[in-house]
């Protein structure tokens, strides 16, 4: 685990790219980039939203994407990362589609967490950690938040939380 914490114009960024680059030659290595934006704090899971974009290879996750691309991007990426596992899947691909506002998938699970918005929170950050648990099961997972301290609260507590748990 490592932080890397420095003024403005260090080289932060070059270094980011640089291991990233590196990693794209590792291909059990999962990279994930995303960035705080002081805009969007009020946004929970914005800046962990960010990431998984990151990893999208097939269709686009955007909010202005069509539905299909989105639908088809959300299933790519969590069938990439559970491997087979598809109960598991299922259930992080419908809590995974209310955060990016994927319709069609249809759960009592979900319906009950849209009354109340605790149980939202609370499925959202457990969707999260299980497609990160399922992720880094699979080799080594590197993630890069740039502008971290823009970042919502709830992105930053998934990552500390990730943090301790899988590293």
């Amino acid at each position: 685990r490592a932080a890397l914490v420095a003024p403005l114009g260090s080289g932060k960024t070059r270094l980011r790219l640089s291991v990233v680059a590196e990693c794209t030659g590792r291909p059990e290595a999962q990279v994930f980039v995303g960035r705080g934006d002081a805009r969007r704090r009020d946004v929970a899971f914005q800046a962990v939203s960010d990431l998984l974009r990151s990893k999208v290879q097939t269709g686009d996750l955007s909010f202005a994407a069509p539905m299909q691309a989105r639908r088809a991007a959300l299933h790519a990426l969590v069938l990439q990362a559970f491997e087979g596992d598809e109960e598991r899947a299922r259930e992080c691909e419908v809590f995974l589609g209310a955060l990016f506002g994927v319709e069609g998938v249809r759960s009592k699970a979900l319906e009950a967490a849209r009354r109340d918005p605790q149980l939202m929170n609370d499925r959202l950050r457990m969707a999260l950690l299980d497609y990160f648990r399922a992720t880094s099961e699979q080799g080594p997972v590197f993630v890069f938040v740039e502008d971290l301290q823009w970042s919502d609260d709830a992105s930053v507590a998934l990552l500390q939380e990730l943090l301790d748990e899988l590293v």
